[in-house]
């Protein structure tokens, strides 16, 4: 198996299950400092912050993961609008996902965690029943899953 068939991705383990981020996207991972609230948004905007006088829309790990927010992820995105943040609580480390081992999260059999777009779904070593799945963000999505807001902050 080459590198070419698997993808790196830094493993996140919650209450809620296990995800995991693509690090291709990743521009950092820091300590959260503080955060400055959003007046009128949702539960799962943390609020914002600056990350290396950068403006930074920190999605609440509380909120969509059942996990603390004390560390930042920070992507970038496609397009040129400010890179987003997820908070977590903690991270399990960097793993190789065979790309066999993906399915899409529309084809998979079991439960897929609300609130969090998800790109893929890494079913268990083996495809068997056995042991948990793990849920791919799909990074590019994150904050245009709460557009109202991140419209005032996202420009």
């Amino acid at each position: 198996m080459t590198e070419h068939d698997r993808v790196e991705c830094l493993a996140i383990e919650t209450p809620s299950g296990r995800f995991a981020v693509e690090t291709g996207r990743l521009r950092e991972l820091v300590a959260i400092d503080e955060l400055t609230p959003v007046p009128g948004s949702p539960e799962s905007i943390a609020g914002i912050t600056t990350v290396r006088g950068t403006v930074v829309v920190v999605i609440s790990g509380q909120a969509v993961l059942d996990t603390t927010d004390e560390l930042l992820l920070v992507f970038d995105r496609d397009d040129d609008r400010r890179p987003v943040g997820l908070a977590v609580g903690d991270v399990a480390g960097v793993e190789l996902i065979e790309l066999d081992a993906l399915t899409t999260p529309e084809s998979f059999a079991g439960t897929t965690p609300d609130g969090l777009a998800l790109k893929a779904v890494a079913l268990p070593i083996g495809r068997s029943t056995i042991g948990e799945p793990t849920f791919v963000i799909d990074t590019a999505e994150l904050g245009r899953s709460s557009p109202v807001a991140l419209s005032g902050v996202d420009s």
